[in-house]
């Protein structure tokens, strides 16, 4: 008996657990059964249009031919770019060092005056600064002449020199500026000297000037001026005084001699 329904048991059990799983398996295909209709409802609706179902909506087939049409139209565009502009590189080319001996030149010109690297300035003979002229025929810098054109003027006169002609004419004008000053020094002191022998000095010893002297002898002059005015006046009856006893003298030897005629 405790057998069969051990058995029994057993039985109900297994039965059970069928039951639990095949409800497990509709669940499931349920659950996958939505899934696919999603999955279809969304293919459907979000469907891609490989080939153009009207000239409005193209394809992607007509959008990726268009797309290839447009990149081969630009590739052409930049080879044909690209072959001008490699012709262009290659004229460049050839121009750039005719370009870099003439820029060379030019910067030898204006640091030494000469178109050569520390050579001996070739000013005024050839100006330093000159206008620089275009290509009428490439609108680019014309290279063909390193020397021969337009000099630049200077604001105060003469053309714009180099910049070694300028430090030579810097160190002429120091030189002349330092000259002028020993001058100027030179010529203060015998303004100095002159001015002593002028107005006279105290030290290191009283030596008079030339202008006391001169009034020294105005003074002199002045006092012997005076001095003669006023003994004028006794000078000139004393002269008159002398004439008198002159003409008296005069007449008693005359008397005298009538006198002594008679008494022979």
């Amino acid at each position: 008996m405790p057998g069969s329904l051990t058995k029994t048991a057993s039985a109900i059990r297994g039965d059970i657990d069928m039951g639990m799983f095949g409800k497990i398996l509709v669940m499931f295909h349920t659950v996958l059964s939505l899934g696919m209709l999603t999955w279809a409802v969304g293919v459907y609706t979000q469907r891609i249009n490989w080939n153009s179902p009207s000239k409005d909506a193209p394809g992607v087939f007509d959008r990726q031919k268009a797309k290839t049409e447009d990149l081969k139209d630009a590739m052409n565009r930049s080879y044909y770019r690209w072959t001008a502009n490699y012709g262009n590189v290659l004229q460049f080319e050839v121009e750039r060092f005719p370009r870099r001996v003439f820029y060379t030149s030019q910067m030898n010109l204006l640091q030494y005056g000469s178109t050569v690297k520390g050579g001996k300035s070739d000013e005024p003979a050839v100006p330093a600064v000159q206008e620089l002229v275009l290509d009428p025929r490439t609108g680019f810098l014309d290279v063909t002449k390193v020397t021969g054109r337009k000099p630049i003027p200077a604001p105060n006169g003469g053309n714009v020199r180099s910049i070694v002609g300028y430090e030579a004419a810097m160190n002429q004008a120091y030189k002349d500026i330092a000259a002028s000053q020993a001058k100027n020094t030179k010529l203060l002191a015998d303004r100095d000297l002159v001015n002593n022998e002028i107005t006279g000095v105290t030290k290191p010893m009283l030596v008079k000037g030339l202008r006391q002297q001169i009034n020294e002898q105005k003074l002199i002059e002045d006092e012997a001026v005076s001095e003669v005015a006023y003994v004028k006046g006794f000078t000139t009856i004393r002269e008159a005084e002398f004439g008198l006893l002159k003409k008296r003298r005069d007449a008693l030897s005359n008397r005298e001699n009538e006198l002594k005629q008679i008494n022979k």
